[in-house]
Parts: structure tokens; C-alpha cells; sequence
């Protein structure tokens, strides 16, 4: 009877150790998991927060390239103003002198200065009758337009007077670019034209009236009214 008692107590003691290691065992288990459910908490946390500067730096980036653009279309568009002018001013000379010649020659009687001032006047600044001027613009993404020279494929025509800040515009009727406008009707026209129809299978655009635009600095005209077109098929 001693020995089974003795043999009872001992396998009791050995089952209250093994229930022991097996509780250890239970909470070291149990901290690891927890450890590592932390790690990866801080670890997505740390992801995200430079998933936000990555994307705040490349939207920087992506912004400063589209004004480095803008800047760069500027600079080319004066510099092809300014060689056109450059290009234009003996051609002008040269005319000017054939025709006095010519008058010379006829036993004409020489021209009026203040209208031959108007007509050189014209000539520099695409003055039209009325002492209208014409500009030649393109669209660009803000809703405004950008004076451009016609050797650099304008979308629009603005009309207004001499030294006026507001004027009139229509779109620019050359072929080529009223398919560029409705190619890319929505960067071209939707911000500056109220349409009427579809454009699918259009070859050409009809200015229904002129919309309204006000000068600002650097060449920029803003739009004030839309234009009214429809597409021609």
C-alpha cells in the first residue's frame, strides 16, 4: 500500500511538472505570436507613412516638370516671335523700296506717310480694317489661352483693339488644326467651347459665334464666355 501511494505522488508530481513546462511553453508561444503581430503592425505603419512621402515627392516632381514644360513652350514661342520679326523687317525694307521705285518709274505721286505708316503698322502687328488685331493663340490645360505665332499651328483667333484688354475669339479655321481640335476635343474645345452635336465623323468646325476673352500678363488670355461651334461631317 506505502508503494502505491509513493508510486501516485510521484507520477502526480511528474504530471504537475509536465503541466507546467506545457504553460511555459503555452505563454512563450504566446508572446512570440504577440511579438510578431507587433513587428508586423510597425512595420506596415512605417510602409504606409513612405508610401505618403513617395507619393507626395513623385506628385512634387510630376508638377514642377508640367511648369518646367509650360516655361519652356513659352521661351520657344517668343524666340519664334522673335525671329519671325527679325525675318520680316528687311522683306518689308525690300518691298517698301520696290514699290517707291516702281512709283518713280510711273511719275507716280509718292504714297501718304501717315498711310504708309498704317500699312507698315499692319503688316507688324496683323492689323486688320477698324484698327483691329489679330492674335493667334493655343489652348493650354488651366482654361486660358496662349499667344503663339501661325507658324506654330494655332487653335484659336483672337480679335480685339488696339490696346484693349478684352477681345473676341473664335476657332482657327485652317484644316489641320480643327482636326487636332477634334482629335483631342476635350483638352482643345471642352474647356473653351459650348458644342453643338457630336463631334464622331467630323471634318471640320463652324464657329456659331465668337466667345470672350481678357488679357493678362505674358500673353495669357482668359476666358470670360465660351465660343459657340458645331462639327461639320
Amino acid at each position: 500500500m506505502e508503494v502505491n501511494k509513493q508510486n501516485t505522488g510521484n507520477l502526480k508530481e511528474e504530471y504537475m511538472k509536465k503541466s507546467e513546462v506545457v504553460n511555459y511553453i503555452g505563454k512563450i508561444g504566446l508572446w512570440i505570436i504577440g511579438g510578431i503581430i507587433l513587428c508586423l503592425s510597425i512595420l506596415t505603419i512605417g510602409m504606409f507613412a513612405i508610401y505618403k512621402r513617395l507619393s507626395a515627392r513623385i506628385n512634387k516632381m510630376r508638377k514642377e516638370s508640367e511648369s518646367y514644360r509650360y516655361k519652356a513652350d513659352e521661351k520657344n514661342s517668343d524666340m519664334v516671335v522673335q525671329l519671325v520679326n527679325k525675318k520680316i523687317k528687311p522683306i518689308k525694307a525690300e518691298i517698301k523700296e520696290d514699290i517707291l521705285k516702281e512709283l518713280k518709274m510711273n511719275n507716280a505721286p509718292a504714297p501718304d506717310v501717315e498711310h504708309e505708316k498704317d500699312v507698315l503698322s499692319d503688316a507688324d502687328n496683323n492689323v486688320v480694317k477698324e484698327d483691329f488685331k489679330i492674335v493667334y493663340a493655343k489652348p493650354m490645360q488651366n482654361g486660358c489661352l496662349k499667344e503663339t505665332p501661325e507658324s506654330a499651328g494655332p487653335l484659336y483667333i483672337i480679335r480685339c483693339h488696339l490696346n484693349d484688354m478684352k477681345g473676341e475669339f473664335k476657332v482657327y479655321e485652317g484644316q489641320e488644326q480643327m482636326q487636332r481640335a477634334i482629335k483631342n476635343k476635350e483638352d482643345c474645345l471642352d474647356l473653351f467651347c459650348i458644342a453643338e452635336g457630336g463631334s464622331a465623323e467630323a471634318s471640320a468646325i463652324r464657329t456659331l459665334s465668337f466667345g470672350e476673352v481678357e488679357r493678362k500678363e505674358n500673353g495669357i488670355w482668359s476666358v470670360v464666355k465660351k465660343a459657340k461651334i458645331g462639327f461639320v461631317k
